[in-house]
C-alpha cells in the first residue's frame, strides 16, 4: 500500500514527523484500504506460486532477488553520499558493549530464527526439492553470509538517510512508516528514494510470503494428493481469511484486545515467539534424537566430497549441536520470549 502511496506522490510533502504519523494512522484506520492491499499482495504471491517451483518460485526469485540487491546497493550509495553519513556509520559500527545484556542476545537469537526462516518448514520444503548431489554445507554458508550482508546494508541505507536530517533512529517499528516518509520529504530526490525503498520492502515481503506459503502447499500435494493449483488457491484463500482480522487491527478491530494486544500483535507474538521456536525445537530434536545422528550425517555428507571425513571435528561439532547446544539455546529463547525470564536488569 505504501508503494502505491509513494508512486502517487502522497509521501513527499510532510513538514513534520507527526504529520507523517497522522497520515499513516489515517490509512490503516480505513478498513477498505487495509483489506484491499492485503488481498492484492496475496494475489501477487499466489500468481507466482501458481506456476510451481521452477516456473513460479525459482523464476520469480531470479528476478526479485537480484532486483532487491541492486536497489539495496543504490540506497546504500545514496545514503553514504548524504550529510551526517559518518555519524550513522559510527552509530552502527561502534557498539557500546556496556549495553549488551542477556536480553539483547536472546532477542538476536529470536531474530535469527525469523530472518533465516527456521522452524517454519520453509527450509525443509525447499530442501526436499534439491537433488542428492547438492552440497548442503556449501549451500547454507552463502545463505547465512548473504542474509547478514543484506541486513547490514539495510541498516546502513536506513540510518544514513535518517541521520542526514539530524534524527536519531529510535522510532522502533514506526521508523519505516512514520519517520522515513518525512525524511524522504526533506532530502533531495526523496520522491524517487521513497519509491525505491518501498518497492524494496514489497519485494522482500513477497519473497518471504512465497516461502511461507510453500510448505502448506507442499503438504497438501504430498500428503493429501491435491493438485498444485488447487493447493495454491486453498492456501491463498485460507491465508487471506486468517489475515483479514490482522488487516482490521487498526480500524474495525482496534478495540479488540487479546491478552492486552491487538489482533496483529497477538498473531505476531504467537507465530514469532511460540510457533517458530517450537518448530525449530521439534526439528532439531527429531534430527538429533528421534531420527538419529548417524542418519543425519549420511544426508549432511552427501555432495560435499568427503568434507566430513577430512575434518572429523565437524562431525563432533554437529553431534554436540544437534543433541545438546541447539535444543538448549532454543528452549532458553522460547522460555524467555514467554516472559518467564527477565534479563532486562542483568
Amino acid at each position: 500500500g505504501y508503494l502505491i502511496e509513494a508512486v502517487s506522490g502522497n509521501l513527499h510533502a510532510f513538514s513534520t514527523p507527526l504529520e507523517a504519523a497522522q497520515y499513516y494512522d489515517g490509512l490503516v484506520g480505513n478498513p477498505y484500504w487495509g483489506v484491499f492491499f492485503h488481498f492484492l499482495f496475496l494475489l501477487c504471491c499466489i500468481a507466482i506460486l501458481y506456476f510451481g517451483v521452477r516456473g513460479g518460485i525459482e523464476r520469480g526469485n531470479k528476478i526479485m532477488m537480484p532486483t532487491l540487491f541492486v536497489m539495496m546497493v543504490a540506497l546504500v550509495i545514496k545514503g553514504l553520499m548524504m550529510p551526517n553519513a559518518g555519524e550513522a556509520l559510527t552509530f552502527l559500527f561502534s557498539p557500546n558493549w556496556s549495553l549488551l545484556t542477556p536480553s539483547a542476545i536472546l532477542l538476536a537469537l529470536g531474530q535469527a530464527f525469523f530472518t533465516l526462516s527456521l522452524g517454519q518448514g520453509t527450509m525443509v520444503t525447499y530442501g526436499s526439492y534439491l537433488c542428492k548431489k547438492t552440497n548442503i554445507l556449501g549451500t547454507i554458508i552463502p545463505v547465512v553470509v548473504m542474509d547478514t550482508v543484506i541486513s547490514l546494508m539495510s541498516a546502513v541505507a536506513i540510518f544514513t538517510i535518517v541521520f542526514s536530517v539530524g534524527m536519531q533512529p529510535d522510532s522502533g517499528p514506526g521508523l519505516i512508516f512514520h519517520t522515513l516518509p518525512w525524511v524522504f520529504s526533506q532530502v533531495p530526490g526523496g520522491f524517487y528514494l521513497g519509491i525505491l525503498f518501498f518497492l524494496l520492502v514489497t519485494l522482500a515481503a513477497m519473497t518471504s510470503e512465497i516461502s511461507a506459503l510453500e510448505p502448506a502447499i507442499a503438504y497438501l500435494r504430498d500428503q493429501r494428493g491435491w493438485g498444485r493449483h488447487s493447493a495454491v488457491f486453498a492456501c491463498g484463500a485460507a491465508s487471506f481469511m486468517i489475515g483479514v482480522p490482522c488487516a482490521l487491527s487498526f480500524s474495525l478491530l482496534k478495540d479488540t484486545l487479546l491478552f492486552g494486544m491487538n489482533v496483529l500483535d497477538f498473531m505476531a507474538f504467537i507465530c514469532s515467539s511460540i510457533m517458530i521456536p517450537l518448530g525449530g525445537l521439534f526439528a532439531v530434536l527429531l534430527t538429533g534424537w528421534v531420527w538419529g545422528f548417524a542418519n543425519s550425517m549420511v544426508n549432511l555428507s552427501e555432495g560435499n566430497d568427503g568434507v566430513m571425513v577430512r575434518y572429523p571435528w565437524l562431525q563432533r561439532y554437529f553431534w554436540i549441536s544437534f543433541k545438546f547446544t541447539a535444543p538448549l539455546l532454543i528452549m532458553i529463547v522460547f522460555i524467555s520470549a514467554l516472559g518467564f525470564f527477565d534479563f532486562t536488569s542483568a
